[in-house]
C-alpha cells in the first residue's frame, strides 16, 4: 500500500532468580528452550502521534500501522498476547511492545508462523 517499514528491533529479556547466581542452575527452567522470559519490540515511529497508531498482536507476530509505516514483525517465539503491555515514548518517538513468551516444554519455540495474516 505504499506506506514505509518503520525501523524497529527485538530484544529478548531474562529474568534473574537467585538460582541464577548459584552456579547457574536453575531447578524450574530448562535451559535449553527457556532462555528467555519476555521479548521487547522496539518500533521508531517519527513524525507520528500516539492516537494514530493502530496495534495488532498475535501469538508469533505483531502488526502496527500508522498513516505513514506498516509493520509486521515476525517474533521468532510464541508469545501470550493477551499478557503484554505497549508503552509510547513520544519524545524518542518510539512504541515498545512488551510480551511474555510461551515456553512448551514439549516443542520447544515457533520459528514460523501459521496464522493467517
Amino acid at each position: 500500500d505504499g506506506r514505509t517499514q518503520p525501523e524497529y528491533d527485538i530484544v529478548f529479556l531474562q529474568k534473574q532468580t537467585p538460582e541464577d547466581f548459584f552456579m547457574g542452575i536453575d531447578p524450574v527452567r530448562h535451559a535449553g528452550i527457556a532462555c528467555s522470559d519476555e521479548l521487547v519490540l522496539k518500533v521508531t515511529l517519527p513524525e507520528t502521534k500516539l492516537a494514530d497508531i493502530d496495534l495488532d498482536v498475535r501469538p508469533t507476530f505483531v502488526r502496527v500501522s500508522a498513516p505513514k509505516y506498516k509493520l509486521k514483525a515476525h517474533l521468532g517465539e510464541k508469545v501470550d498476547e493477551n499478557k503484554g503491555n505497549a508503552k509510547w515514548d513520544g519524545d524518542k518517538e518510539t512504541l515498545a511492545v512488551t510480551l511474555p513468551i510461551i515456553h512448551d516444554p514439549l516443542y520447544g519455540s515457533v520459528s514460523a508462523s501459521n496464522e493467517m495474516d
